[in-house]
């Protein structure tokens, strides 16, 4: 399902977030596309833009703070993850560039 990000807000359930990304994308200097591509069940989208599909991906904290264990996987180099954009532990939001190799619609 593919939405439009100017026409957000019509999204009650994830307009804060897309908000959230095109602020990221702003301040790093990322021009994202009009499009938003949802993958899965709610939790991660693909957004295109000038440096190539990006990945919002909401996080959970059921068992353990998703994003803080990513944080310590990336600073331990023992696998390949993608380069991070941004992350909001507020939201549990982080947004990634493509690291290639995975087809993520899959998921």
């Amino acid at each position: 399902m593919s939405k439009n990000l100017n026409n957000i807000k019509s999204d009650n359930d994830n307009s804060i977030y897309f908000d959230w990304a095109k602020r990221v994308c702003a301040a790093k200097n990322i021009h994202i596309n009009k499009d938003i591509t949802q993958l899965n069940n709610r939790k991660l989208f693909r957004i295109s833009s000038d440096v190539g599909d990006l990945y919002l991906k909401k996080t959970t904290d059921f068992h353990i703070d998703e994003i803080r264990f990513t944080q310590q996987l990336m600073t331990l180099g023992l696998i390949s993850l993608p380069e991070w954009i941004g992350y909001s532990q507020d939201l549990k939001l982080c947004l990634t560039r493509d690291m290639g190799g995975s087809d993520l619609s899959l998921f």
